[in-house]
């Protein structure tokens, strides 16, 4: 068996090219991970913690409370800054918008106003319109 041709059938020619897209490229993902970073940020804070007291660094799991949460936040940003808001509200979009949602982009909005971040809010308050509609 020649294998050169028979891998040489399996690629792509130019008329059998398709755009693929990514999961983690979709809108439905980002907000989707943004909505899960944040409801879960006390949970993930919580592993951490006990984690760190199980290798004896008991000092270290004392400072994570307040760092933990800054990189939830930030993670979540990372996700949610990136979503092209497209009218009309994308129906894969609709089953993400609960109160859960609007919860997490409130706290996320409470959070940066506190470090005077004034840009993320607005982007922030931006979102949280874009679903109101």
């Amino acid at each position: 068996m020649n294998l050169d041709s028979f891998f040489g059938s399996l690629k792509d020619t130019s008329s059998q090219k398709k755009q693929r897209v990514s999961l983690e490229d979709t809108d439905l993902y980002k907000v989707g991970m943004f909505k899960k970073i944040i409801c879960n940020m006390d949970v993930y804070k919580s592993r951490m913690i006990s984690f760190l007291k199980n290798l004896g660094m008991e000092d270290e799991s004392r400072d994570f409370d307040k760092s933990g949460e800054h990189l939830c936040y930030v993670r979540a940003y990372s996700y949610i800054k990136t979503v092209t808001l497209q009218s009309p509200l994308d129906t894969s979009l609709e089953s993400l918008y609960d109160e859960n949602l609007i919860q997490a982009l409130s706290k996320c909005t409470l959070y940066y106003e506190k470090l005077e971040e004034y840009e993320k809010c607005a982007l922030l308050k931006k979102v949280l319109d874009y679903f109101e509609k």
